[in-house]
């Protein structure tokens, strides 16, 4: 949608991605549809090994979907595929509950993730002043934010903590530059769904751990994930 309207800047008019019917969209999220309802059962129920089947099956989904739209026929498309891959790389490390490395190595995927959507929401398109200015108030909830948690993390989660927060809230700031720009609102609302679904995360691993972080955060992760993926539609 927003990779119709960036044609007629020059810039980005070789970016179009290829068309693809929405049959094949709504094919993969009732697929990640079925498979989430089965790792939120999972999770209520503390079934680890369904959680290992279904979670990866989930997230598969999207990359598919993307896939199969073409992703990969565009500079813009790659780039949000390769965002995509990391987004399930993330969500695989973070199964293993228990263990610090892989957590870490979620958070490392799902920065790199973050990346790439922000070059994404560049190779769109970004109004200038609207960046400035959504960054200066995400800026601005970031710093409580990261105060909320600190008092919970320690040792290198005192880096990587904060460090994951300013990539989203700049990944945040240039999806309402771009929203700005192109009057289309899917831009913030996939990047913005994602860092409220990273809140539930946080909350989950940092401050008290119950299913209802689970139950708000899963659903709205991978609605912000299709929302990326509807960016090439």
């Amino acid at each position: 949608m927003v990779a119709q309207r960036s044609q007629t800047r020059p810039s980005v008019s070789e970016l179009e991605p290829v068309h693809s019917p929405m049959h094949s969209l709504w094919l993969f999220i009732a697929i990640t549809a079925v498979a989430l309802v089965i790792v939120l059962w999972a999770e209520r129920v503390d079934k680890p090994l369904f959680n290992l089947i279904f979670k990866p099956i989930a997230s598969l989904g999207f990359v598919a979907a993307a896939f199969v739209i073409e992703a990969l026929g565009s500079l813009l498309g790659a780039v949000l595929f390769v965002s995509l891959v990391l987004s399930m790389a993330g969500d695989v490390f973070l199964i293993f509950k228990e263990s610090k490395r892989a957590f870490l190595a979620g958070i490392g995927s799902f920065l790199l993730s973050h990346v790439g959507y922000i070059v994404v929401f560049a190779l769109l398109g970004v109004h200038a002043l609207a960046l400035a200015v959504a960054l200066g108030v995400f800026a601005f909830i970031a710093r409580y934010i990261a105060g909320w948690l600190r008092p919970h993390t320690t040792g290198v989660m005192r880096v990587a903590v904060p460090a994951y927060i300013a990539v989203i809230t700049l990944m945040v700031a240039f999806s309402v530059g771009t929203t700005v720009l192109h009057g289309e609102a899917l831009p913030v609302l996939a990047a913005t769904t994602f860092w409220l679904s990273d809140l539930t995360v946080a909350r989950q691993r940092f401050v008290k751990a119950e299913f209802m972080n689970r139950l708000v955060g899963l659903p709205l992760y991978y609605a912000a994930q299709y929302m990326f993926v509807g960016l090439l539609v």
